[in-house]
């Protein structure tokens, strides 16, 4: 992602850290800014932040079952149709990507990829911006090392001056 006259263009960026704290900060800072946001989390929206700050920011849960608003960490097809259809309706929004861990415990990593270039495309075509927490800790060597080849990868402290 760059920055330009004080705000984000276009890009998808990991940001490597235990807890999606930063992550989430970037991606509020952007929603409060009045970009439309897109939450794909493994975790209770409402978990991560309090739920004025998710007012109007489109929200769904990784889990296992069917609840609304809920796709199945398998279902990579149906995380890229919720990603481009986002970013169809909305211009210069910001996603975040929380549980790419997850993602690769119920997939290939190949296919992840397939699915992150895809929407990395339908972010890049309305100027949208994607981000995406990972804990180097929690998936494998091989797999971090295709991402710091292939995407851009910040540490903590690097998207901390985002």
């Amino acid at each position: 992602m760059s920055r330009e006259g004080g705000r984000f263009t276009t890009g998808m960026v990991f940001v490597d850290e235990r807890k999606p704290r930063l992550s989430l900060s970037v991606f509020l800072d952007r929603t409060k800014a009045g970009d439309k946001g897109l939450l794909i989390a493994r975790n209770q929206p409402d978990h991560m932040c309090p739920n004025e700050e998710l007012e109007g920011v489109e929200c769904h849960r990784l889990l296992l079952r069917e609840t609304e608003n809920s796709v199945r960490p398998s279902d990579l097809a149906e995380i890229e149709a919720i990603i481009t259809s986002f970013f169809n309706r909305n211009k210069g929004g910001v996603a975040l990507l929380d549980g790419f861990e997850m993602l690769t415990l119920f997939n290939d990593f190949s296919k992840v990829a397939e699915m992150l270039n895809k929407a990395q495309s339908a972010a890049d075509s309305c100027g949208g911006s994607i981000v995406i927490p990972i804990d180097n800790r929690a998936i494998y060597p091989e797999d971090y090392r295709m991402i710091s080849e292939n995407y851009k990868l910040l540490s903590a402290d690097e998207a901390g001056n985002l």
